[in-house]
């Protein structure tokens, strides 16, 4: 009967550990689960976008000639033909936002 309550004992004492070992793994898990999930916060996320834009200038410099020229062609577009519903039109009108695009682009790159 001492063997059986050593056994017994052995078991039980075996299940405490993984118990903790669980309750260890879990804790561990959640803790990841946090660090994670701050990580991939759109605010984590800006920030980060942010302060690698502030390292880089050449990045400052794309990002706003980008801007300028799509904002450039959008309103030469708008301004040259407003809100029409001739296709010709919105055809011609795609046509001058993106020349005027490219044209504030290429000026922009070269000063």
């Amino acid at each position: 009967m001492s063997k059986y309550i050593d056994k017994q004992t052995e078991l039980k004492q075996a299940m405490i550990a993984l118990r903790q070992e669980r309750s260890q793994i879990y804790d561990e898990l959640k803790e990841q689960v946090y660090h994670t999930s701050e990580y991939l916060r759109p605010s984590s996320i800006l920030m980060r976008t942010l302060k690698d834009f502030n390292k880089e200038p050449e990045y400052k410099t794309t990002v706003i000639t980008s801007v300028t020229s799509i904002i450039g062609g959008y309103l030469s577009k708008k301004f040259l033909f407003g809100k029409s519903s001739s296709a010709i039109k919105k055809i011609l009108g795609i046509g001058i936002q993106v020349f005027t695009a490219k044209l504030i682009a290429g000026k922009m790159t070269h000063h």
